[in-house]
């Protein structure tokens, strides 16, 4: 019983703890005369692992899907990153995307869904404003285009731990074998 305890709490170490802050999308727009600026207060003080993305979004016409850009930035560490085409969108921003929707040059409804996986010490404290920007980079008349029902910006914080696929996390799990074996013929 000792031993499968043990284990237990060897794979509950080895699991990422995480928690995810959810932006919804639903219904915001994206018009050239104007950014949409949705800001949040983030309380989590964990690092931040990722930022996830579903986005169910209509351009009408004559806009295009390729002229939107969604920002994602956290206000307190100047870190953000862009997702939208390279060809149009981003470089109309004068910026790479971050994640390319490689969505096409026409109006309709459009889906995609993706993650920014951010390295180690990208955003060691999550916590503060966050801002999601919402651009299109052409201005047609009226407004270019909304996002649908299940549209969402999430952002995943937790506490990195040794992953039990890694070689330290391998020998972590050895080692702790070699330890119960050591004990059990000393008992």
């Amino acid at each position: 019983m000792k031993k499968q305890s043990f284990i237990a709490a060897v794979l509950l170490l080895l699991s990422i703890q995480a928690n995810a802050v959810v932006i919804s999308l639903e219904g915001e727009e994206a018009d050239g005369a104007a950014f949409n600026i949705l800001t949040l207060n983030n309380t989590d003080t964990r690092e931040v692992l990722d930022i996830n993305f579903n986005f169910n979004y209509e351009a009408f016409d004559p806009s295009w899907s390729t002229d939107l850009v969604v920002e994602v930035a956290h206000i307190t560490s100047g870190t953000f990153y862009q997702i939208g085409t390279q060809a149009f969108g981003c470089a109309d921003l004068g910026v790479l995307c971050d994640f390319d929707l490689a969505w096409i040059d026409v109006s309709g409804v459009f889906s995609a869904v993706g993650t920014i996986s951010l390295a180690i010490d990208t955003i060691v404290n999550g916590a503060g404003d966050w801002e999601v920007l919402i651009a299109d980079t052409f201005n047609d008349a009226g407004v270019d285009g909304v996002f649908l029902a299940g549209s969402f910006v999430e952002i995943t914080q937790g506490t990195r731990v040794i992953s039990a696929n890694s070689p330290v996390g391998t020998l972590f799990i050895v080692l702790a074998g070699l330890a119960l074996l050591v004990r059990k013929k000393l008992l």
